[in-house]
């Protein structure tokens, strides 16, 4: 039986489980039993695709064909409490927003209200004669003096609901607890905006309660016949273990780091967020939050002298087994062999340790790694129970069989046996290959399109590094700068193009900060309101994107996220200027940043460049299609065809992944049914992206064939693990699945010069041209 490391056999769920389910039906022997049994749980314990979709935007978008003004049939009550712009319900006219219609913005006088509209009310939002009859006025926000009604609705939220939608756990702390924050109506604080549940995302509220968010809300106290409260008092967070602490399995699966569980002396053990350098007791709950910005710290209940990990007085075993605590040492219970097998993280880890193939021990490498099951980020290495010599495979003093059985055991040869299937013989062998030139990164033609990451932070952020020139130059036969082998370095502020700007401005409107002001004095103290916020705050800001009058781009942009700014023409104008605004309810608030930037090739255009809170990670050309330039291709987009050059950190149909399909068992024939394959950085630190190989469905094997995969983005200065499986069945018996994998190392490689169809190339004649492609987009 072939080896398939468990990093390959996780990669399609839908394939394997149907493989699988194959399998058990068949009278296959234990290892294939175990083999395949394994490969499913695993599978089915897959997330979804690993690129998350885009977050929806934070408002509702406008309606196809907006109205001016309002329709004849004035909307349900039930309707306008849910679209009309919060405090437009408001009666004190000091507060309430001035109409959409008087302030000349008639394009958003319509419901549902469009994000992209400045602080007004429609008229149906503010006529005297709207309809509210038969709605409960609960659900409207309005009090005395433009504030959140403090007694709660008639209909208040469910208990499961407040415990779920309370954005802070230490809301429900008595309200003389110095930890518990403020509420949204408190002056101090001023924010009746949000004092509703759901709580927002999307209005920029700071930490505070609403008001059903409080520890005397009348659903956990008693009834006034002694009944218990709707909501047990267990389920309310605290500080110390509740009467009915967590369960044993939600401590363990709860508890943000592993770590938070080795003795209190050691150094890799996280701090307490109690503790007086972490001063984080919001976080000091399960489930542990993630949406406050907690740090790496460990709650109360993940602690090694948790109650529930000892032994009792009377000498029981504790509630939780010390097997299922993370330990370095292998507990004096081992796991059982079904959890050893199904949890140990390489079947190359059962090889003989005198085997080259066999990862070093985690005691070694990671000792934190060390346990079972292994904590996510580890890299490659074999937990002590994760060994040949484990004593459980091995007989017992008086000859008994082991308590697991070798069989079950991975071998790198089938163990012998009479009943076995036929043989497949499908062999899988994946090969890979990246090339890029090491002039990739700079602009030839001015772009029509170009593609930023909003990383956040304010014009101190700005950055160009360039190649430094030689001198004295001992190569001169190389171009100086030679951008093949050279360490890119800072550019100084005086080398920077005299067209480039950054401003910040603060919350009032002032300018806090500029290119010249931190150019000058790098280390200037700025107000904290100055600028966008910084790349570790999550956040999304309002952006827009112009080139003279052309709007390049417009709308909502999440930290750490790209965006896109386009022409309508076939080249940008000299000049971009970016705006960065605060995102609010309505859509654009206040000017956070704005940049102007040199879009023109003239003044060196590389990717990286960072204009303040706006980094340059890929732009595109239209260029002159010829064999003899390897980097301009002719390309079909939304039906036109032009020559695209594209200049990305993310390269593009430079990376070949091959998957070469043949038969060591020529009597028996093959029908393929999917040949998946997934990428992942080799440090795992990003996501994993799942793909197929074209024109394998149906394919039969023999004859040899080879599959490739296309569109494939990859970043040329990451190494990234690939790994392909194959299933299919004999075409004599559709009931014998037949499958392998393959995985292989990518890295790209930096050349001097391209190949081409006709050399010499970047020169020369340029022959018969390129033939067209059509690409994928990656626009949107």
């Amino acid at each position: 039986m072939r080896f398939i490391s468990f990093s390959v056999l996780f990669l399609t769920a839908q394939a394997a489980t149907s493989v699988a389910t194959d399998a058990s039906e068949q009278d296959l022997k234990q290892e294939d039993e175990a083999w395949y049994s394994r490969m499913v749980q695993e599978v089915n314990s897959l997330t979804p695709p690993p690129t998350p979709p885009p977050t929806p935007p934070p408002t509702r978008p406008p309606t196809p064909n907006p109205t001016p003004s309002p329709t004849p049939s004035p909307t349900s009550c039930t309707f306008l409490i849910e679209e009309c712009p919060f405090l437009c319900w408001e009666e004190n006219e000091d507060i309430r927003p001035q109409t959409c219609a008087s302030i000349g913005r008639n394009d958003c006088n319509t419901l549902p209200f469009p994000n992209f509209c400045p602080n007004c009310c429609p008229d149906e939002c503010v006529s005297p004669d709207r309809d509210r009859e038969g709605c409960d006025p609960s659900p409207a926000p309005s009090s005395p003096g433009g504030l959140a009604s403090n007694p709660p609705s008639s209909e208040p939220s469910d208990c499961g609901d407040v415990i779920q939608e309370c954005p802070i756990d230490e809301c429900f702390l008595p309200r003389n607890d110095p930890s518990r924050p403020l509420d949204c109506t408190d002056p101090s604080v001023g924010r009746p905006d949000c004092d509703v549940l759901p709580f927002p995302n999307n209005l920029g509220c700071p930490a505070c309660c609403p008001f059903e968010c409080s520890p005397d809300n009348p659903m956990f106290t008693p009834s006034p016949d002694g009944s218990p409260p709707n909501c047990s008092p267990t389920i309310m967070p605290t500080r110390e273990p509740s009467s009915q602490p967590s369960q044993c399995g939600e401590v363990i699966e709860q508890c943000p780091i592993d770590e938070c569980f080795l003795p209190y002396g050691d150094s890799s053990r996280p701090l307490d967020c109690t503790d007086p350098q972490v001063n984080r007791p919001d976080c000091d709950v399960l489930p542990f939050p993630q949406n406050i910005g907690c740090p790496a710290c460990c709650p109360f209940e993940c602690r090694p002298d948790n109650p529930m990990f000892t032994p009792s007085p009377d000498g029981s075993p504790p509630i939780c087994s010390p097997t299922v605590m993370p330990t370095r040492e292998p507990s004096s219970q081992p796991s059982e062999c079904a959890d050893v097998l199904e949890e140990c993280p390489y079947d190359t880890c059962f090889l003989p340790f005198d085997d080259p193939s066999r990862p070093q021990n985690c005691d070694i490498v990671a000792p934190a790694c060390d346990v079972l099951p292994t904590p996510a980020g580890c890299p490659v290495c074999c937990p002590a129970e994760c060994r040949p010599d484990n004593p459980m495979f091995t007989p017992s003093p008086d000859g008994s069989p082991p308590v697991c059985s070798p069989t079950m055991m991975p071998s790198p040869q089938p163990s012998a046996g009479s009943n076995e299937p036929p043989e497949c013989g499908l062999i899988v062998d994946l090969e890979t290959e990246c090339k890029y030139s090491c002039l990739f990164d700079e602009c030839v033609e001015r772009p029509f399109k170009m593609e930023f990451r909003y990383t956040g932070g304010g014009c101190a952020g700005t950055s160009f590094k360039r190649c430094p020139v030689r001198d004295p130059d001992p190569t001169p036969d190389l171009p100086n700068p030679d951008p093949c082998n050279c360490t890119k370095e800072e550019l100084p502020c005086e080398d920077w193009s005299a067209t480039i700007s950054c401003q910040d401005f603060t919350a009032g409107g002032e300018l806090c900060n500029s290119i010249d002001d931190f150019c000058d004095d790098p280390n200037i103290s700025l107000p904290d309101d100055c600028g966008p916020p910084a790349s570790d705050v999550t956040h999304t800001v309002f952006i827009e994107a112009f080139g003279g009058t052309e709007l390049y781009f417009q709308g909502p942009v999440a930290v750490n996220s790209t965006w896109v700014a386009r022409t309508d023409g076939d080249e940008v104008e000299a000049d971009t200027t970016i705006f960065t605004y605060e995102l609010t309810n309505g859509g654009k608030g206040r000017l956070m940043q704005q940049v102007v930037m040199d879009s023109s090739c003239s003044n060196e255009l590389f990717l990286t460049d960072q204009f303040g809170s706006q980094e340059l990670v890929e732009f595109d050309a239209i260029c002159d299609v010829a064999c003899n330039d390897p980097t301009c291709f002719e390309v079909i987009e939304d039906g036109a065809t032009f020559g695209r050059r594209r200049v990305s950190l993310f390269l593009e149909n430079v990376a070949s992944l091959n998957l070469a399909l043949a038969s060591d068992a020529p009597a028996s024939t093959v029908e393929i049914v999917d040949a998946l394959g997934i990428i992942t950085d080799a440090d795992f630190s990003g996501p994993n992206e799942f793909f197929n190989f074209t024109g394998a469905a149906g394919l039969i094997i023999p004859p040899p064939a080879t599959l490739d995969s296309s569109g494939l983005r990859v970043a040329f200065d990451r190494t990234y693990t690939v790994g392909a499986i194959v299933d299919g069945f004999l075409a004599s018996d559709p009931t014998i699945p037949c499958q392998d994998a393959s995985q292989a190392n990518l890295k790209c490689e930096k050349v001097r010069v391209l190949e081409c169809d006709c050399p010499p190339c970047n020169g020369g004649d340029p022959k018969t041209p390129k033939k067209a492609i059509t690409l994928p987009s990656y626009d949107a």
